[in-house]
């Protein structure tokens, strides 16, 4: 994290110094902001994918509701999403519809999130992190126009130090504009 962190603020940087001489490309301006509009698709994608394989939205614990079945679900807490159709634009605005799909039907027969009396709730779960995964360096990759591979490199430490790197394991996250829109093509947490 620190190096994606370090190579952010030497984008930056680079933005600012690029600003104070005369001679300068208005596609390095152009690169920057895509660059940083990438970075942030991709943020979006891990906090929603985060949703349904490592925890679940924020939500209310004292406002719980009882389903049919017995399970417990709580009221979700985002500024953003507060319907089940809320919550499914959201994830197709980042996600082909394939992902989506494999997300809501994960926990069948359960679902993890309903609707109750018009808002969004969510069963609780959380799995956490993998303690094993290190520091991440960040790539973008421009294969054309419409599809751009998002490549996140993960150290991987050794289990009884958590501090010695062992290996480093590659994600290669296809984002492709699909009928006007940019989307994720293929998803998977890297830690």
């Amino acid at each position: 994290m620190k190096k994606y962190a370090l190579a952010l603020v030497m984008t930056v940087l680079f933005s600012l110094t690029a600003c104070n001489q005369e001679t300068t490309s208005p596609v390095s301006y152009i690169q920057v902001s895509a660059d940083t509009e990438i970075e942030a698709a991709y943020q979006r994608a891990v906090e929603a994918f985060t949703w349904f394989n490592k925890s679940t939205m924020p939500a209310d614990w004292e406002n719980q509701v009882t389903d049919e079945n017995g399970n417990v679900y709580m009221r979700v807490i985002h500024d953003n999403i507060s319907t089940l159709a809320d919550l499914e634009a959201h994830l197709y605005s980042i996600f082909v519809p394939d992902i989506v799909n494999e997300l809501f039907n994960a926990f069948l027969p359960h679902q993890m999130y309903r609707d109750f009396d018009g808002a969004l709730h969510t069963m609780g779960g959380d799995r956490g992190g993998d303690l094993t995964k290190g520091d991440e360096v960040h790539e973008i990759i421009r294969e054309s126009d419409q599809r751009i591979i998002y490549r996140v490199s993960v150290d991987v430490l050794d289990i009884d130090t958590l501090s010695r790197v062992v290996d480093t394991e590659v994600y290669d996250f296809v984002y492709e504009l699909i009928d006007g829109e940019w989307l994720f093509t293929n998803f998977n947490l890297t830690r």
